[in-house]
């Protein structure tokens, strides 16, 4: 089973990103990774360059998001047309109307996004919005961090 990061930043990320899309696939490369998702905060605007280097450098990439809802951040994947749909509508929302809690942001808005949770209670009202096989648990190790 291969190993794939769902849940990267680059430097369209404020304050919690430093590396460009490019630098970021050559680092997958270098490690022999497949796969590579970026996930910027409220944002997409990496994206296409993102795509554009991937296919250069023969990595398959993932697109997403990590939306600040009112309840808790969520990452959120595109798994296909109607989902980047999904997530331009809820990212134009979260910019237009400011963040809402991700409930009621994904209750119209789920289809085609793989949601990725931090939060177990957040998660708990997630199921009742998100159907099973597209809300998971996001486990991360943070001792690379300081622990934050």
């Amino acid at each position: 089973m291969d190993f794939v990061h769902l849940h990267c930043h680059s430097n369209y990320s404020l304050l919690t990103g430093g590396s460009s899309a490019g630098d970021l696939l050559a680092r997958a490369k270098e490690l022999g990774m497949r796969h590579l998702a970026l996930t910027d905060t409220n944002n997409l605007y990496g994206a296409f360059a993102f795509c554009k280097a991937a296919e250069e450098v023969g990595i398959e990439p993932i697109v997403g998001a990590q939306v600040e809802f009112s309840d808790g951040d969520v990452v959120l994947l595109v798994a296909d047309d109607e989902g980047y749909g999904n997530l331009c509508e809820i990212l134009t929302r979260h910019h237009v109307d400011g963040p809402q809690s991700s409930c009621e942001s994904l209750v119209e808005c789920h289809r085609g996004l793989i949601a990725l949770v931090r939060d177990v209670e957040q998660a708990g009202r997630l199921r009742e919005v998100v159907p099973a096989g597209d809300l998971y648990l996001e486990v991360r190790d943070v001792s690379c961090r300081g622990g934050s």
